[in-house]
């Protein structure tokens, strides 16, 4: 893990920002959003349990938990595992007084014990479902309700989690995804209103450095960019982020 203390980068962006050192107990607990550190951590593993008023619907019909959109399980499924809802559809609403858990994770398996054919206890991993409602509001993948029932159940089961979060990012704030969202309900690949602040600070960090030709840009940082990896304006998290010069950009396009 990188010594933020020890790199130079940071230590002369907090310079320049005048920003003191503080112990880490004066650090507040909550952060950007209204959740503590570890609240994020913790719907990022295990998940939180909460209540369904408690969600907030975004313009796509996506859910938030204050300014992190979520995925929710409500009651168990018919196999005894819980269903995953994406989007505050028919049952979701109709549970609005209902407990729920809230997560981020990307995994959808979970080992559960069984009785194997012997009689003795196992583990085995099983998928839990995903909502196929859900699935018709967000479109996904062509999903709707006139398809036969084979291809929906077939989309349904191969739906993967860490390719709806690269659609609907978990840390793209409600209060600026709704900003760039437009009447006719289309989402906006757009920058969000600090992205000039968010890639300075990128590039400052990366030393003012390509990462693809590793040449240093210091003293021409104009022909320094970054770039979304994914090809969403709006998704800054740090894992899509690519510092590149004009060369690099121009021979990867």
């Amino acid at each position: 893990m990188i010594d933020f203390l020890q790199d130079e980068a940071w230590n002369s962006l907090r310079r320049q920002m005048n920003a003191p050192l503080v112990a880490a107990d004066a650090v507040p607990a909550t952060v950007v959003g209204g959740l503590s550190l570890v609240e994020l951590a913790r719907l990022a593993t295990d998940g939180i349990d909460t209540t369904v008023d408690q969600l907030k619907i975004a313009p796509d019909q996506t859910l938030f938990l204050h300014d992190t959109r979520v995925v929710v399980e409500l009651a168990p499924h018919a196999d005894g595992l819980p269903t995953i809802h994406l989007t505050a559809c028919a049952t979701v609403q109709a549970a609005l007084q209902q407990n729920c858990h809230v997560s981020t994770r990307t995994a959808r398996h979970v080992e559960v014990s069984v009785v194997n054919p012997d009689g003795e206890w196992d583990v085995a991993t099983q998928q839990k479902p995903v909502c196929v409602d859900c699935l018709r509001i967000l479109n996904w993948q062509g999903m709707q309700s006139d398809l036969p029932d084979a291809l929906q159940q077939h989309i349904a089961e191969q739906f993967d989690l860490s390719d709806f979060y690269q659609i609907y990012p978990a840390t793209l704030p409600l209060t600026t995804y709704q900003k760039l969202w437009i009447t006719t309900g289309e989402r906006l690949n757009t920058y969000t209103p600090d992205w000039p602040e968010v890639a300075e600070y990128v590039k400052t960090y990366s030393r003012w450095i390509c990462t693809t030709c590793q040449r240093s840009f210091a003293h021409h940082r104009d022909q320094l960019l970054v770039d979304h990896l994914n090809g969403l304006k709006y998704d800054n998290t740090i894992g899509n982020l690519r510092v590149c010069c004009v060369s690099c950009r121009a021979a990867l396009s």
